[in-house]
Parts: C-alpha cells; structure tokens; sequence
C-alpha cells in the first residue's frame, strides 16, 4: 500500500488532480487521510472542487441551470470558496424539505431607476381588480416582473434592479401591453388589439411587431426559437423571428388540429397557457386544455376541474393548477379543491386534487418533479411533496388536513408565512436554490435555501412566534444598480371570489 501511494506521490501534481477528479466526496475524505500531501492536494484544488460541484448539478437540470446565477461565480477562483460552497449545495434538498432559508425583499414598489419609479395613482384601485407585483418570468437569472403599470428586470444573484420599463416605453406605439415574457435580450409583449411586438431591452425600442387579427392577446410563452401567442377567444398563433429579427408566423404539422374546441371559445375571461417540449396547455375558466407538439400533434383532450383555474405550471408530462375551490364550513356537502395536478401519460389525464389546511384560493403555483408550491390569497405559500402521489385512479382528492391526521408520510411538508396575513401571492418562481414570490405590496421576497448559515429551519423555530419568523432585509434605492393573472386586491371583508380570474405562471 504504501509503495503504491509513493508511485502516485511521484507523479506530477496536475496529474493527481485529474486521477482525484474521479472519485467522490467520501473517496477524497479517505484520500485526505493517507497522507499531507493528498490532503493538500485536496484542499488547494479549484479543478476537484468544480468538478464535484458540477457533476453533482449535473443529474439535477434546474440545479445545472442556474448555477451561474448564484454565489458560485465569485467561488471559481478560490478552492475554499468553492469547498464551502459544495458543502452548502449538497444541504440545498435538505433545507428546501425542512423549510430553512435566509429571507430577503426586494422592493419592487419602490425601486427607481434612471429617475425612474412606479407611479402610485390612487385611482389604480377602481380600474384594475390586481395590484402589486401582478405576474413574474424567471430567464437566465432575471426576474421579470408587472408591478402595477411597469414592468422590471431584476439581476437575481444581487437583488438589482437592471432594467424598468415604463407604460410609457411599452406602449410606445399605442398598443397597450397584456402580457409578456423575457427571452434573453428581448421583451416580448401581447397587446390589447392583437399585435406581438419584441422589445428590446437595451434600446427599449420596438423591433418587430405582428398580429394576424385584433384580438386582445391573453398569454405569450417561448419554447426554445418558438413564440406561442393566446388570444382571448383561446385561438393558437405561432410565430418566428427571421435573421433580420423581424416576426413572422410559421404554420406547424397540422395546424387546424390546434384550434380551440368550439365549446370554449366564447370571450368571457382571461386565459393561461403554459409549454414544454411535449405539450401544450391553454386554459378557460374551468377547463384545463391539452395540445400535443408529438406523434399526435394537435389539441388531444380538454376536462373540466371543479372550479375557476387561476393559475397552472407545466413539467414534464405534469401540469399543476390553482383554483378557486370552496371555503371549509361544517355544513358543506362537499369543499371544493383549491389546486391539483394531472399527469398527462394517462387518457384521459389521471388528476390529483389537493384540498389545503384553510382551503384558500390559491392563486400562483410552482411544480418542480418532487414538490408542488402553492401561493394563497391570505398570504401563505404551501410546500407540498407529491413524491407519494398514487396515479392509481383517474380522480383522486388529498384533503391535507386528514392526511395530517393520518399515520401516512406526510405530504404538507410546512407552510411559510413569509408575507402579510391577506396579502394576495400573485407570482412564484424557484431556480432550484431560492423560492421568488410576489404579492400585491409589490415586494419578491426571496427564500435563500442555498445561504442559510444559522438560520433554524421551521420545525426548529418557535412555533408562538411563527407570524415573525426571520427579519427581513429590504433592498433601497442605494442597492439599486442602473443594470437588465387578471387579479383582485385585498378585501377588508372576506374576498368574494366570483371576480378574481387567472394568472399564468
């Protein structure tokens, strides 16, 4: 043993490195003991250590996604940095599991930049049934998000403001701006009478713009160079840019099977759609439609859901929506659901339906492939395992109140209280590292599960002292850099819900 060691000791330093490469971080612990040497080795080498941090991202494509927008970036040059780092992502699952996170705000209302601000027009109220941080894109470490009547672009790793687009920027050429989404360098905004105009967010200047009629546009969404439009009767648009950046629509394989079923294609209320390389999703109040970009190209199914859809995110072959559902009274013949998740493998898709402790609407929703995050109206944000969820029936109902009750592994794994009791959540994100959400004071606050460093996780805080939990760091104006749903307010009486419509998240 010890002659061989010597053997490897003889070899030069860089070709130890790469041999050490290939083990794990329990094999370079023992190697660390066999002598001085390899534990210096060990210690000093920024190639080991990125290669475990990235092999172990690798398996995991959210983590492998947004690793450069985190405090990796400042870690590559120092061996210790990224051994300190490596330790605090292997513990990312386990903090996102137990609930423990470093909670920061970023204050979107009022940020300014470039003399810039969010105007506060006290008649906002009366014309618009939202307010607040309203809808939220998560590209390459920004965060794109409405609040009230701009729209801004936050660099995620700094908490800084890099862009703010006023409605004056948006609707320069008197189209007003519905909807939009941030694909790289390019703003791309649906308008009120039918035109996809892209932005771009250097110049801010309009550099392209398109519409096949004069319909209002409900959502818009990329999938990878394509550019999917809904208006608000649920008709399909797909378009390009060409070389030059200018749009134009393209005609897929069997284009007449994505038109919407005629039964809902009346104009009644905002739309949702949500794609991934597989599939397709549009919404109608409480109807949840399925298009196929596969073999079987084209609209494949459309069911109903119990109640309004408000919300929906697509993974995969899941596709988990929020709803209205119904309030717990002890006289209720039946409470309505307030979220669910359907597994497209299955025809018709097979629904699993989630009733919430206090069963409040739940109006922003992200699904990752092991957990469901639920963003409510009274300001709480459920994270939920679906890791145990059966997919046995075609219909199934988790009310989790019983299931606490129950001797089964649990489901509800906490609730966070980060927000205000009532404050609607409007917007969630998560980047496999830190949890976004959004609501109508228009403050993101961010959950840090990678940054953690002394901060109790929620079984281990006091649970007298939840509604305070962790202070809050808010971001100013010194801290802002010059970088790049239909909603209802908070009611002071119980919110009638008949008004409130969707969000796309």
């Amino acid at each position: 043993m010890a002659r061989n060691v010597s053997c490897i000791q003889e070899l030069p330093v860089e070709v130890i490195q790469k041999i050490f490469t290939y083990l794990d971080i329990q094999s370079l612990e023992n190697v660390g003991q066999v002598s001085q040497e390899f534990k210096e080795i060990i210690d000093s080498s920024i190639q080991i250590w990125r290669h475990l941090i990235k092999s172990y991202c690798h398996s995991q494509s959210l983590l492998k996604r947004n690793l450069n927008y985190t405090s990796y970036v400042q870690s590559k040059t120092c061996a210790k940095s990224l051994r300190k780092f490596y330790q605090d992502l292997v513990n990312v699952q386990k903090n996102f599991e137990t609930g423990k996170c470093k909670k920061t705000i970023i204050d979107c209302q009022e940020a300014s930049l470039k003399g810039r601000k969010v105007e506060k027009n006290p008649e906002w109220s009366r014309n618009h049934n939202f307010k607040g941080v309203y809808d939220m894109t998560l590209n390459e470490g920004r965060i794109c998000a409405s609040v009230y009547d701009t729209i801004q672009v936050w660099n995620t790793k700094e908490s800084r403001l890099s862009y703010m687009f006023t409605n004056k920027i948006l609707d320069q050429d008197n189209t007003q701006t519905i909807c939009f989404t941030l694909e790289k360098n390019y703003l791309m905004c649906g308008t009120d009478n039918g035109y996809l105009k892209i932005i771009e967010i250097g110049t801010e200047k309009i550099i392209s713009k398109a519409r096949v009629n004069s319909n209002c546009l409900s959502d818009v969404k990329c999938r990878d160079d394509l550019i999917i439009t809904l208006d608000w009767y649920g008709n399909l648009t797909f378009w390009k840019l060409d070389a030059n950046l200018q749009l134009y629509q393209i005609q897929l394989k069997n284009a007449e099977s994505y038109s919407v079923p005629f039964i809902l294609r009346q104009r009644d209320t905002e739309r949702l759609m949500d794609a991934n390389h597989d599939h397709l999703i549009t919404t109608y109040k409480s109807h949840i439609t399925v298009y196929s970009f596969g073999q079987e190209a084209g609209l494949v199914v459309s069911f109903p859901v119990y109640s309004d859809v408000f919300c929906i995110h697509l993974n995969e072959d899941l596709v988990a929506f929020g709803c209205k559902g119904s309030p717990r009274h002890e006289d209720a013949p039946f409470i309505h659901p307030v979220a669910g998740i359907a597994n497209l493998k299955f025809r018709p898709p097979r629904v699993n339906y989630i009733r919430t402790p206090d069963n409040d609407p739940v109006i922003s929703i992200h699904l990752t492939s092991s957990h469901v995050i639920l963003g409510d109206i009274n300001g709480e944000l459920h994270v939920i395992s679906i890791e145990e969820l059966k997919w046995n029936e075609v219909e199934r109902i988790t009310d989790l109140v019983l299931h606490l009750l129950a001797s089964e592994p649990h489901l509800l794994l906490y609730t966070l209280k980060s927000h205000a009791y009532r404050d609607f959540i409007w917007a969630l994100k998560f980047d496999g590292f830190r949890l976004f959400s959004g609501d109508e004071t228009g403050k993101i606050i961010v959950h840090d599960f990678l940054n953690v460093e002394d901060i109790k996780s929620i079984e281990e805080s006091d649970n007298s002292d939840k509604d305070k939990e962790v202070d809050f760091t808010a971001v100013d104006d010194k801290e802002v850099g010059d970088e790049n749903q239909s909603k209802k307010p908070k009611l002071d009486q119980e919110p009638e819900l008949d008004n409130i419509e969707a969000t796309n998240e």
